[in-house]
């Protein structure tokens, strides 16, 4: 996959599809309450495997504020599960 997939025309059409099916706002949810955003809208891979060939269910749609959150929990994430590997000498 080259690095300008994100500039892709499948990545634009299948964005463009995921917002308009999420009603052009923040799919963000706590409990019973939904982010109210509509500006500067994203779409967030909650899984890698199937790039280039996603589903809808792969991605979600933030607003940058949830989408900058949404990456730094996946990187502390990733930081903890390299600390595991680290601590049991894997």
């Amino acid at each position: 996959m080259n690095l300008n997939y994100y500039d892709s025309p499948h990545w634009k059409a299948f964005a463009r599809e995921c917002k308009e099916n999420a009603g052009w706002r923040c799919q963000h949810m706590i409990l019973f309450w939904r982010c109210p955003q509509t500006d500067n809208l994203q779409v967030h891979h909650k899984r890698y495997e199937r790039r280039g060939h996603e589903l809808p269910s792969d991605v979600i749609v933030l607003c940058d504020h949830h989408h900058v959150q949404a990456e730094m929990l996946k990187h502390a994430r990733e930081m903890v599960r390299l600390f595991g590997l680290w601590v049991r000498g894997i």
